[in-house]
């Protein structure tokens, strides 16, 4: 009983982090697509953290957090050895779940590099 209990926990917990990896994924799409429009970063992601409720983050070349929706940027560290920055300059999206310092719970990370005015930013979205 508990070993079947344990491997449903598992088995479900995949498709739940699946299901939400997608969802990030989509909405970083679909945002990126108004970064032309776009006069600000800080209103562009405070717009999407609003709509969507999700926490959001923009990493500079150099791995400085610029924009941070839900916690203050200046006493963050630098984000460029993160898994899922990494990822995101070499493969389409990277992606991990993995406790936040930050916040102190579990996360679900996806972030993606975009070009905003000419300049190399990673857009990053977590729950």
């Amino acid at each position: 009983m508990l070993l079947t209990s344990i491997v449903s926990y598992v088995g479900l917990k995949s498709i739940i982090v699946s299901y939400n990896t997608e969802n990030l994924k989509n909405v970083i799409k679909i945002s990126a697509d108004f970064l032309t429009k776009v006069e600000s970063l800080e209103k562009f992601s405070q717009k999407i953290h609003d709509k969507t409720k999700y926490r959001v983050t923009i990493i500079d070349a150099d791995g400085k957090v610029i924009v941070e929706t839900n916690e203050d940027k200046t006493t963050m560290d630098n984000h460029s050895h993160r898994y899922e920055v990494m990822m995101a300059n070499k493969l389409e999206f990277g992606e991990s779940v993995r406790y936040s310092k930050t916040i102190g719970v579990d996360f679900l990370y996806v972030a993606k590099k975009i070009i905003y005015k000419d300049k190399s930013y990673t857009l990053r979205l977590s729950m």
